[in-house]
């Protein structure tokens, strides 16, 4: 059932997707249908990164279209870019257009194939690219439960050409072709997580030898300056202590705790307070440093 969506006037006055069910339609071809998912099928397992492509070329086998794309969503800027364009309107592949003020955009609204008749009168974007539309059949390409992934758009040479079963069958090859395009995008999401993951081992793993560098310097510079191992534990926990609490410092400067972010300075007196001449790492270790011992 189609969803109740009030059209503004323009765009209602192009929106003539209930002539398809007046319109004469041959009999289905079942066996037709079937080759073409299977076709289809085979692209998605042997290439399944000319899957649109495919089904564009598919769709205008089928219907006889002049022209037809792809308009991928892209949410997080409110548009469609095409894309795998065929026929008179592939110059205009990577095109984007807007999610809210185009047809692909009232198709994904109505979650249905819709057919529109001269949309360059409504859509003033259209007309401004010299672009004549004498008639487009869109339909979403959508998972059941999922997020819309944009439409397939066919153009017919003159008005009056689709009909419902040309909505149906490319309704039926979309929803096919929409399974596989998500799996990519699922596949995609993974690979990228993967190399995240990979170049985040690569940098614990740089940052862990450079600890481990950081920390026998650190003992063998002590241990050089220290007159006894109870000097030599004091100086050196101190020292570590220091450099995990100028780590503390720089962690919660990306916080949303702090208000304010750590200076340069902050963390430099906090790395250097234990190596600083006639200070002592606690009052403890001062109490027992010999006479004559050498401060680091």
């Amino acid at each position: 059932m189609r969803a109740h969506i009030q059209l503004p006037d323009p765009v209602a006055a192009v929106f003539i997707t209930d002539r398809l069910a007046d319109r004469r339609v041959s009999a289905p071809d079942f066996l037709r249908e079937k080759l073409a998912i299977q076709d289809l099928a085979q692209v998605i397992s042997d290439h399944p990164d000319q899957v649109l492509a495919h089904l564009v070329k598919l769709g205008m086998e089928i219907c006889g279209a002049r022209s037809a794309g792809i308009s991928i969503l892209e949410p997080e800027n409110g548009q469609f870019r095409w894309f795998a364009l065929a026929g008179e309107l592939s110059t205009f592949e990577g095109a984007t257009t807007p999610r809210n003020f185009s047809p692909c955009g009232i198709c994904l609204d109505f979650a249905e194939p819709i057919l529109m008749e001269r949309p360059e009168r409504a859509y003033d974007w259209i007309r401004d690219a010299g672009i004549t539309v004498p008639e487009v059949l869109l339909v979403p390409l959508t998972v059941k439960g999922g997020d819309a992934i944009g439409t397939l758009w066919l153009v017919a040479e003159d008005a009056g050409h689709f009909d419902k079963e040309h909505a149906r069958v490319m309704g039926e090859l979309s929803a096919f072709a929409s399974m596989a395009l998500r799996m990519i995008q699922t596949e995609q999401r993974l690979n990228l997580a993967l190399q995240q993951q990979e170049t985040l081992m690569r940098e614990m793993s740089h940052r862990i030898k450079n600890l481990f560098s950081v920390a026998d310097s650190m003992v063998r510079m002590t241990a050089r300056n220290s007159a006894t191992k109870e000097e030599l534990a004091e100086t050196l926990s101190g020292r570590l202590h220091a450099l995990s609490q100028a780590n503390g410092l720089i962690r919660r400067s990306f916080g949303t705790e702090t208000a304010s972010v750590t200076s340069f300075g902050q963390l430099l007196a906090q790395i250097l307070s234990p190596h600083e001449r006639g200070k002592a790492p606690n009052s403890r270790s001062a109490s027992r440093r010999p006479s004559g011992a050498r401060l680091p």
